[in-house]
């Protein structure tokens, strides 16, 4: 187990290719944020959960929308399926996130997660892996503490996440005009 550092723009999944990549300096709760898109590719489909509670939030042409605020405890990847539709929001509790405005933005990741799907309530994920990488020295106790507070925050203020779910829709389309301009334009550089 280790603290690792964690960037924008890359996927996590080993089966998914990123096919494109945008970003900008947005305006988050009047700081300054990063906000990138990444669209999926080269995918093998993953699911997660259990039964008949499987959720696909890995496939071609998925659109994950990232969002980190300069001085936040979290990383938000509002994940959408193919045709735009939201599939869920991830939030990674960080212990702090670096803002670059070259879309090189990272986070160091502090193991406590928190998802809210649509119509069910926020879950708290990998408390475990925190408590974990406290006892292996990797966090102080404060840290740990700090971090499981941030998660309950996060759980308690976003579990109406329609007001989050309209501003993430108009960062989305944004970002996708962009992505099919940058996409534009470098076909017809390869064409000149």
């Amino acid at each position: 187990m280790e603290l690792l550092n964690r960037k924008m723009g890359e996927s996590r999944w080993k089966t998914a290719g990123v096919a494109r990549y945008v970003h900008e300096i947005v305006e988050y709760a009047g700081a300054p944020a990063a906000a990138g898109l990444v669209v999926l590719s080269a995918c093998a489909p993953v699911c997660v959960g259990s039964g008949e509670k499987r959720l696909k939030i890995v496939d071609e042409g998925f659109l994950w929308l990232q969002l980190a605020p300069a001085d936040g405890f979290f990383w938000l990847t509002a994940m959408y399926d193919e045709t735009a539709r939201l599939v869920q929001f991830y939030f990674d509790v960080t212990l702090g996130n670096h803002i670059r405005a070259d879309g090189e933005s990272w986070f160091t990741d502090a193991f406590a997660d928190v998802v809210i799907t649509p119509g069910e309530p926020p879950r708290l994920l990998d408390l475990d892996e925190l408590e974990r990488a406290r006892q292996e020295g990797l966090l102080s106790m404060r840290q740990a503490q700090e971090v499981q507070k941030n998660a309950r925050k996060i759980a308690r203020e976003f579990s109406d996440c329609r007001q989050l779910s309209a501003y993430c829709r108009v960062l989305l389309s944004r970002l996708r005009v962009k992505a099919e301009a940058e996409a534009a334009e470098r076909r017809l550089r390869n064409i000149k």
